[in-house]
């Protein structure tokens, strides 16, 4: 009993330290003078009245569904844009800047997007990645050491710490990077923040050569020079353990552009528009299978760009260039 009551305290403790860096995150995200970098890479601007963090999913996990819940929480009165590989999404805020937004998947690397944008324009982006993998959920995640002695104590609360703990042991992380070195069971790679990795082999992982057929291939045909996805579990020295890898290309960074605009006029499809951030009017035009929303009661329903009206307030997601923005999606969130 008494091994059992310590064993609780030690799990508690864990857990308590993971409680705290969550509520670190978030407070840091929505704290003054601070800017957001994910470990991709991304990372939010100076802007500090449209901080955003997202709680869930983190960097680098790997999951099991080609719909993907994400959950964040942003300066309270923003918009919030969240970007997949496939669509853009505009969800809705409640009182306390909290939001949920189910994101469709590429099997893969996907780039989470971010975006909150305040009522002067100014923007703030978290990126992070995660991995969509169907595969992975044929395989079995490592047993935790000492889960089933304590799973048949008697008590139920501490049977929940542990499941709690085991689920975050176990939950798939992928690490992605180039290949620069290759041992008897190991591979280090380096990420494209810069960072080196190990990755372990020891447990035979499949591995799939991605191209213009994908195919599964042997461990030795992994190079030196390779972009690869390891997918697996860390353990406590933050080497994965490899199940499934995955040869390809490192993805590219998302070049989307965010802003708010109001539309000065529309002359026969023609739509010209203030960008609020700076005051410049600009000239909209439209990539290839763009879509509009207009957003009334929080519901969106989908719209033409020449029905766009004057003094509409709209999300833009694109590029810009030459006095003109290309949008891909655009939400109208005001109409007079």
């Amino acid at each position: 009993m008494r091994k059992e009551f310590i064993y609780a305290i030690i799990i508690g403790g864990i857990l308590g330290l993971i409680v705290a860096f969550g509520v670190w995150r978030v407070n840091s995200a929505l704290s003054p003078n601070k800017n957001i970098g994910s470990p991709s890479g991304g990372r939010n601007n100076q802007n500090n009245n449209a901080a955003i963090s997202i709680a869930e999913p983190s960097e680098n996990d790997v999951v099991e569904s080609s719909r993907l819940k994400v959950v964040g929480i942003a300066k309270s009165g923003s918009l919030v844009v969240v970007s997949g590989e496939t669509a853009d999404y505009l969800p809705t805020l409640d009182n306390k800047g909290s939001f949920t937004v189910d994101v469709d998947l590429v099997g893969g690397i996907n780039q989470i997007v971010a975006v909150s944008i305040d009522n002067k324009g100014n923007t703030t982006k978290q990126v992070l990645t995660v991995i969509y993998s169907s595969e992975f959920a044929k395989i079995t995640p490592p047993e935790t050491e000492g889960t089933k002695e304590t799973l048949d104590s008697t008590d139920s609360v501490q049977q929940k710490v542990i499941e709690k703990v085991d689920q975050a042991v176990n939950s798939p992380k992928a690490y992605l990077g180039t290949v620069t070195d290759i041992a008897e069971n190991t591979i280090q790679l380096k990420t494209p923040a810069g960072e080196i990795e190990q990755v372990s082999t020891q447990a035979k992982p499949t591995v799939i050569k991605d191209g213009k057929t994908v195919k599964e291939v042997k461990l030795a045909d992994i190079a030196i020079g390779d972009f690869i996805v390891a997918m697996g579990f860390k353990n406590g020295n933050h080497v994965l353990t490899a199940r499934r890898i995955l040869i390809t290309t490192q993805p590219q960074v998302s070049t989307k552009e965010y802003l708010l605009g109001k539309v000065v006029k529309n002359n026969k499809g023609q739509v010209s528009f203030t960008n609020i951030k700076d005051g410049r009017t600009l000239t909209l035009s439209t990539a290839d299978n763009a879509v509009a929303y207009l957003k009334k009661e929080n519901q969106l329903a989908k719209i033409k760009f020449a029905n766009l009206t004057e003094s509409d307030l709209f999300v833009a997601v694109g590029t810009s260039g030459n006095d003109k923005f290309k949008a891909q999606t655009l939400f109208v969130t005001e109409r007079p």
